[in-house]
């Protein structure tokens, strides 16, 4: 540009050229397949013109459900106490008002709003019958718990980063939280304990790990031995390799600057054996692992009551509620908006259901998809500066080239992908949507590829789909009538 353009004619510039590349789009877009045309009637995306349809929706399927309906994990038996799946999920699609949604859902089905009270004790299903959702948390090393809106453990980053998808579950439900005279759900009761006795039941929960509860059904019911059980199950209980654990190892001193260590079934030199779920953290190691910022040492915690002085703390960096049967009625919601366009997220989703894949639901809203886009360009780039390129539209050349070149007979015949088997349109995501990751603008905006996908595994009933621009318009008149 010139010199002597001003800021403003600059910014006309751009807008205009936005605005051209809009129209240009949106004529690529008239010519493209339908969504029906990928999809067949069973998965087809059903709207409603009206906007009152996702609220009558929720007060209609949600609020009341038998208690046998909540999903423990492979639990021995009924009165021992399994954690509870989450069955709820909000898989996509990023910049669709998915964290709003999130808040919104928590804040109207929380134990107080279904008329079940404040208090942790009060939630049991014998005082509450009513079904209330929650979602996982992480702690501090100070003892404090907070939400965990998007796991991200079945998917929607990379294969080989730290939180990521296991069979056995541990380090998605966390250790059993149970406490004598305390509820359950305790840790979801802010009101409940000082931040000593929270780090005391922190230590307490993380300090050992256990064997899965796969391990635990098949120990019982074929009452094997370490020699003769499955491989998973002859071994030691799984070890942490978070916090001090993974700078601990001899191995990787010269990596500690990092931190990370591959994990082990056997006893680090200090930290010992604690749970997958969980992260140590000490004043002789360093701040923290960097796979877990939260759980940093603060030496303002280090002496408690009576002099005694803390030399270590656990965090936990995924918890959900554990309970005996009919013991909760609980919805425990997971909003990755990330997982749906991850080919492998939904495979583990399906795998990861212990039999209960039918109990899963998803909600899943989509936005115009260049507004889409737009809006995770604006705040991948401009606002968090993580993609370099500064122009939308070169932003998504670019990534648009890249698709193509990664498969150009899918990019001009998208149709073909409804004949192709799962694991091939599994394959294809995988090779060019890069697991629904940042930063993938036109791949995420696929909502069709990205459905299709997903109703390979799972059935059209349980997915809601919802407009953006239908919330919008049901938050407006809301925010008029408030």
């Amino acid at each position: 540009m010139p010199d002597e353009l001003t800021r403003e004619q600059v910014m006309r510039s751009i807008l205009e050229r936005e605005r051209w590349d809009a129209r240009k789009n949106a004529k690529l877009i008239a010519k493209a397949p339908s969504f029906s045309s990928l999809i067949d009637h069973r998965g087809s995306a059903e709207y409603s013109d009206n906007w009152t349809a996702p609220t009558r929706y929720v007060q209609e399927h949600i609020p009341t459900r038998p208690l046998e309906e909540v999903a423990r994990f492979n639990p021995l038996s009924p009165t021992h106490r399994a954690p509870i799946l989450p069955t709820l999920f909000m898989p996509g699609f990023p910049k669709s008002a998915t964290s709003w949604l999130y808040g919104c859902l928590l804040h109207a089905f929380s134990p107080e709003a279904v008329g079940c009270g404040r208090h942790a004790h009060r939630w049991g299903a014998d005082k509450c019958p009513h079904r209330f959702a929650m979602t996982a948390l992480y702690s501090t090393a100070r003892g404090e718990f907070r939400e965990k809106k998007e796991l991200f453990y079945f998917g929607g980053i990379k294969g080989d980063e730290q939180f990521r998808f296991r069979h056995d579950l541990m380090d998605l439900h966390g250790p059993d939280p149970t406490v004598p005279h305390l509820p359950p759900l305790w840790p979801w009761d802010y009101r409940i304990g000082t931040m000593v006795s929270k780090r005391e039941m922190l230590h307490a929960m993380c300090s050992k790990s256990v064997h899965s509860q796969s391990c635990l059904l098949e120990r019982r019911d074929k009452n094997c031995t370490a020699a003769t059980c499955s491989e998973p199950c002859a071994l030691p209980p799984r070890c942490s390799n978070l916090g001090t654990a993974a700078c601990e190892d001899p191995h990787w001193a010269k990596f500690r600057f990092r931190c990370k260590a591959q994990g082990s079934n056997k006893p680090l030199p200090s930290s010992g054996c604690y749970h997958p779920a969980c992260v140590r953290t000490a004043p002789a190691s360093p701040q923290f692992s960097g796979q877990f910022l939260k759980c940093a040492w603060d030496r303002a915690f280090a002496f408690q009551g009576r002099g005694a002085i803390t030399k270590e703390a656990y965090c936990v960096h995924s918890l959900l509620p554990w309970a005996k049967k009919d013991e909760l009625n609980v919805s425990v919601v997971d909003f990755t908006p990330n997982y749906i366009c991850d080919a492998d997220a939904m495979r583990r989703l399906h795998e990861g259901a212990a039999g209960q894949r039918g109990r899963l639901r998803f909600i899943v809203v989509m936005r115009d998809p260049i507004m889409r886009a737009f809006s995770e360009w604006a705040m991948f780039s401009l606002g968090w500066n993580w993609d370099p390129v500064k122009n939308f539209s070169a932003s998504m050349a670019f990534k648009i080239r890249d698709l193509k070149e990664c498969n150009e007979t899918l990019f001009n015949r998208p149709d073909l992908l409804r004949h192709l088997p799962t694991e091939e349109v599994a394959q294809y995501m995988r090779s060019c949507f890069r697991y629904g990751a940042a930063t993938m603008y036109p791949t995420t905006s696929m909502y069709s590829v990205c459905m299709l996908h997903a109703l390979r595994y799972f059935r059209r009933d349980q997915f809601l789909v919802l407009r953006y621009a239908d919330l919008m318009r049901w938050l407006d008149a809301w925010l008029m009538l408030g």
